[in-house]
């Protein structure tokens, strides 16, 4: 649980900082349109936060880890080839 709701603090405030740097850097009085592009990303980043959280919590379990794991990475099938039961006649 603790592990989950790190990752999911840590993954809201790397993507919102910078919009909560630019809204705080407005009602100091920066002009809106003084930041350019940069004001265009932090609101995509902003918003994309919603659309990552359902694979963070995901990735937090470890039982859905697991099999996602098997999942994604094929397991090589090893043939054996062992003496059965021979008749000699």
């Amino acid at each position: 649980m603790v592990i989950q709701l790190l990752s999911i603090t840590a993954l809201f405030l790397f993507f919102n900082f910078p919009m909560t740097t630019l809204v705080l850097a407005n009602a100091c009085g920066l002009p809106n349109g003084a930041t350019g592009q940069f004001e265009f990303y932090t609101y995509y980043l902003y918003h994309f936060v919603s659309l990552l959280i359902p694979f963070v919590c995901l990735g937090a379990l470890s039982e859905v880890r697991k099999k996602i794991k098997q999942m994604i990475i094929f397991q090589t099938m090893i043939n054996v080839i062992t003496p059965g039961n021979v008749l000699f006649r």
